[in-house]
């Protein structure tokens, strides 16, 4: 899965961007850990995380495996 390809998946962040703002909250969150998976590299998702952090009433709980 992307979330284990780690600063190699750089070129995947804008289009993880986009999903931030998936109807499905499981979309997001995946998208999300997979932007933090990719570390600095997808720094320009912040903002957008940040609004999905904002906007998204169980951001903050775990994804279920």
């Amino acid at each position: 899965p992307l979330p284990r390809i780690g600063p190699g998946a750089a070129p995947a962040a804008p289009a993880l961007t986009a999903l931030l703002e998936d109807a499905d909250p499981r979309v997001r969150k995946s998208a999300a850990r997979a932007l933090g998976q990719i570390g600095p590299a997808a720094a320009d998702a912040v903002p957008s995380l940040m609004r999905a952090l904002e906007t998204t009433p169980a951001a903050s709980e775990p994804l279920e495996e």
